[in-house]
């Protein structure tokens, strides 16, 4: 009888340890298909992932079906995506040098656009019936024809990193004045602080939930504005810190977890009740993280780099379900 109890009790050891290394499986890099060494941005239509990257032989728009997970190129060859808005059946990407194009198939196939000059467009966004684009010249493009033609807005001569909608703001993520808004669809912009260029500095990512604004900055973690406290004087916010002070690329937001991809420091949570970051890193902790998506059961990670003989860059991910197991 005690050999039996104690050979339950080892099986129910080595059936805990089992869990436990399967409850933290981590990041783990996609490599089926088209090699992917850099992701740049990402997006999902239909079926389908969309990612803008480089892999060993050319830059371009790669795509697959989420449950089949291999990359292929699509019908556009030679600048890869920065953006993309993925709205009313329709897809629109916004490339690093050559303006901006259009998918009608989940991003298997390419054409141009009209109207805009070559420029990096970093950020597309709908709003108020009209398809908003900025570029890394500073200026604002809109669409009124789900983005077959494009007209110039406004001339903000600053580097916009990303743009958010939010009723009848715009919200605008630049480098070196900060966030700013707009309440008539981009043809004047204040700070969010009125009367000041505060908080001052580059801020890469920029994202709202629950009426609250997420944004992420070069050097010193994030800054949350409540929509809700709007006054004369403009938003007032919190910051908190993140780890090392290192830039934020990339921010989402899954139920009460913000998720923040740093550069070359990997993958960071931030829980709704607290103050602290929480450490996500568990493989790709020291990659430069671009961009991030929620898919049906992983979250996808970006990874940028530059070298083509590097074998560790790419996409990753990792299951939803293990946001929910950390403290």
């Amino acid at each position: 009888m005690l050999k039996l109890i104690l050979l339950l009790l080892t099986l129910l050891d080595y059936q805990t340890a089992y869990q436990q290394i399967k409850k933290s499986d981590g990041w783990v890099r996609i490599t089926k298909g088209e090699p992917i060494i850099a992701c740049f941005s990402i997006c999902k239509s239909g079926n389908n992932l969309i990612i803008g990257g480089v892999s060993r032989e050319m830059s371009s728009i790669f795509y697959t079906d989420e449950k089949e997970i291999e990359w292929k190129t699509s019908g556009y060859i030679g600048d890869y995506a920065t953006s993309f808005l993925s709205h009313k059946g329709f897809l629109l990407a916004g490339t690093k040098s050559k303006g901006i194009l259009k998918s009608t198939n989940d991003g298997k196939t390419w054409f141009a656009t009209n109207g805009l000059t070559p420029n990096g467009v970093i950020s597309l966004i709908e709003h108020n019936n009209i398809i908003v684009a900025g570029t890394t010249s500073g200026l604002i493009y809109i669409s009124s024809n789900d983005g077959i033609d494009w007209e110039l807005r406004k001339e903000l001569n600053r580097t916009i990193n990303c743009i958010v909608s939010s009723f009848t703001y715009l919200f605008v993520a630049t480098c070196d004045i900060g966030i700013i808004y707009s309440s008539d669809n981009g043809y004047t912009f204040d700070y969010l602080i009125k009367g000041q260029e505060s908080p001052r500095g580059d801020f890469h990512s920029l994202i709202i939930y629950n009426r609250k604004i997420y944004t992420g900055s070069h050097s010193d973690g994030v800054h949350i504005f409540n929509l809700s406290d709007f006054s004369s004087d403009g938003w007032y916010y919190d910051f908190i810190g993140i780890n090392n002070s290192p830039c934020l690329n990339s921010l989402l937001k899954i139920e009460k977890y913000l998720i923040g991809g740093t550069e070359g420091c990997g993958i960071f949570i931030l829980p709704d009740d607290k103050t602290e970051w929480i450490d996500f890193r568990q493989g790709i902790e020291n990659q430069n993280v671009k961009c991030l998506l929620k898919g049906k059961e992983y979250i996808y990670a970006g990874v940028i780099q530059y070298d083509r003989n590097n074998q560790s860059y790419g996409i990753y991910r990792r299951k939803i379900n293990e946001l929910f197991e950390m403290n």
